[in-house]
């Protein structure tokens, strides 16, 4: 942690002005020194009266980690089968979830370079307005639908979880219900408030991953007394030892292993509210993030990869991932009682979450309406009830989310790769240009520029979708 007299951004040498490296734009001009506690998270000192942020470490952790979180948990033994195996699933998931700390980071670190508070004000600062405004429009485009994608699946599960209580009323009558329940944890101020809640949904992400592993334990405990085609201590070691990789299925199935790290839409709005926010403190949220979401990931895809790992010469290594669904799930059993706690985590997970991704969507709002965020009164209150109008009518009046969540995954991959890889690459080219550091400079370049690519990539895999 820096010293009240350690400059957080790096300084010319003419004297106390802050010279922003890498990024265009003015230089910015603090006092130096200063005390770390009266600045925001990009190093600009707060106004006078204006409190300090207040956010702990872990509050901002698990808020970044409940935001990824969610149903496309469901995919990851199918990705880890198309990948080749358990050594090729795991690769691929711990090379991207390495490649979304990094992209985390470059914004970051952009941040407190360019002394703007959003990724929309960071990318202006570095490619101009227009940049700026597309890159907002596509967090925008996110966070909406996603929100809209949090409706609906919460009333799909509620009538599975809770038949008689809410299985004879209607869909719209559900959705309206739905939106109005939640608008109310929408009105509050910060998202740091929500630690707890965003505890309660990452402990049951936790919980699901171990009833897996429980479930794949007692399948292979019935051995030969279990159901035909149930895998057995055999096929799992024989999978467990394969080294295939197949490089076509990585590629196919990048958007299952990427878009569970997606919470780069939500990044700015989080590191904001974190107290004390030195460049240890921010990659701090950053890496445990990655670290909380890997740890859950990892024994989730293993275990349901290996539920499909029947015996036989090929198992649940076909080609693909043929042998494994997209939903690992589906081969179960709806009367499972896994079945029960995925789906009473994943509602519980989208209900405590909701508000994570409407605030950030609805600060934008208020700043794009007013000039500036607006505190609790009648202008917040009116915005929400906006977004709960829009959430709702899109909710009752879409059934098939496929194209919105495939065009909506188009701009999550540009806001996790695209965007931080050109951040990168834009920082390698100033640096090479006024004389920094030539093999630094390079790098910078390189990692941008394959970030670009990986993001590319994602997005069109992702939108084949809707022409498949």
């Amino acid at each position: 942690m820096a010293s009240a007299a350690t400059p957080l951004l790096p300084t010319d040498r003419g004297g106390g002005s802050r010279k922003v490296h890498g990024y265009g734009g003015p230089p910015r001009l603090p006092p130096l020194p200063y005390n770390p506690l009266s600045v925001d998270w990009t190093g600009t000192p707060l106004s006078a009266g204006t409190p300090p942020p207040h956010a702990a470490i872990p509050a901002s952790v698990l808020n970044l980690s409940a935001c990824a979180f969610g149903a496309s948990i469901l995919s990851i033994p199918h990705a880890f089968a198309a990948a080749g195996g358990p050594a090729a699933g795991t690769t691929t998931l711990i090379a991207v979830a390495a490649a979304s700390a990094w992209s985390a980071g470059v914004v970051a670190d952009a941040g407190r370079a360019t002394g703007a508070p959003a990724l929309r004000s960071i990318v202006a600062a570095t490619f101009g307005v227009l940049a700026g405004a597309a890159t907002d429009m596509a967090v925008c485009g996110a966070l909406g639908v996603a929100a809209v994608s949090y409706v609906c699946g919460v009333v799909e599960l509620g009538p599975l979880l809770f038949p008689s209580l809410l299985g004879w009323i209607p869909r719209l009558w559900l959705v309206v219900g739905s939106v109005v329940a939640l608008a109310g944890p929408c009105l509050v101020g910060d998202l740091a408030v929500f630690g707890p809640t965003s505890a309660v949904a990452v402990g049951g992400c936790y919980v699901l991953a171990a009833a897996l592993v429980v479930q794949l334990a007692s399948v292979l405990a019935a051995g030969e007394g279990g159901a035909v085609g149930d895998p057995t201590v055999a096929s799992v070691a024989v999978a467990l030892v394969s080294p295939r990789f197949s490089p076509v299925g990585m590629v196919a199935t990048l958007p299952l292993v990427a878009f569970p790290y997606a919470f780069h839409y939500v990044l700015t709005d989080t590191l904001g509210e974190l107290s004390t926010p030195t460049h240890q403190r921010l990659h701090a949220v950053v890496n445990w993030s990655v670290v909380t979401l890997t740890a859950c990931y990892v024994p989730f895809g293993l275990a349901g990869m290996l539920l499909y790992a029947t015996p036989g010469p090929v198992g649940a290594l076909t080609a693909h991932g043929a042998g494994v669904p997209l939903n690992v799930l589906a081969g179960v059993g709806n009367d499972s009682a896994i079945v029960t706690i995925a789906r009473a985590v994943i509602a519980a997970l989208l209900v405590l979450t909701y508000p994570l991704l409407v605030i950030p969507l609805r600060r934008r709002i208020e700043a794009g309406v007013w000039g500036s965020v607006q505190s609790a009164g009648g202008r917040r209150v009116a915005v929400v009830a906006a977004l709960s109008v829009g959430v709702g009518a899109l909710s009752g009046g879409l059934r098939d989310l496929g194209a919105a969540n495939d065009v909506a995954g188009g701009a999550i991959a540009v806001i996790m790769f695209v965007v931080p890889g050109g951040l990168s690459a834009m920082r390698g080219w100033s640096d090479l240009r006024d004389g920094g550091g030539q093999a630094a400079a390079w790098t910078r370049m390189a990692a941008g520029g394959g970030a670009i690519l990986l993001g590319l990539v994602i997005a069109a895999v992702g939108l084949g979708g809707l022409f498949l």
